[in-house]
């Protein structure tokens, strides 16, 4: 093992594919790692393809207030789907990495929960004046209900569509 490259001789699980897994891959690399790359979840369209077209096609009208993105995966939906967001609708993410997938692929980021970076920080640290209007939450088939139920408890009214299935 020498200082330049401290991980030599180790092989090291990267548990996800993708343009993340890559990157991790590459960085072990550098550090003399031999990165395994083996996704242990995977990703899939939604079964509700017409549902996320309706939903998405309500944001892009400008019918949404907010939008809060949970996942790097849904980002990865938006992109593909060519959505524009309209200016005057919020972006939230869940936390700083969604909010560096979104500000990557050329969204802007209007709110990520400062202390929690979870769904139940977001509800907790939602910004009190922002507490009407519509928000669309577009997810994993799998998701918890913990935004949905949590900013319908703030009054807020909340649309969950899947955006894919894990």
């Amino acid at each position: 093992m020498t200082a330049d490259k401290p991980l030599a001789g180790w092989r090291v699980l990267v548990p996800r594919g993708g343009k993340w897994g890559d990157g991790v891959a590459a960085t072990l690399r550098g550090f003399g790692a031999v990165p395994v790359i083996a996704p242990l979840i995977n990703f899939a369209a939604s079964d509700d393809e017409a549902g996320l077209a309706a939903a998405l096609h309500e944001l892009q009208g400008g019918a949404f207030d907010w939008i809060v993105i949970t996942s790097a995966t849904t980002v990865d939906v938006l992109m593909s789907q060519n959505v524009v967001i309209p200016a005057e609708t919020r972006i939230a993410a869940v936390g700083e990495t969604t909010g560096a997938a979104l500000a990557l692929a050329g969204y802007r980021v209007d709110y990520v929960p400062e202390a929690d970076n979870s769904a139940r920080g977001l509800v907790k640290e939602w910004p009190h004046g922002e507490i009407s209007g519509r928000v669309l939450i577009p997810q994993s088939d799998i998701a918890e209900p913990t935004l949905v139920t949590g900013l319908t408890a703030l009054g807020l009214n909340v649309e969950f569509v899947s955006a894919y299935r894990t």
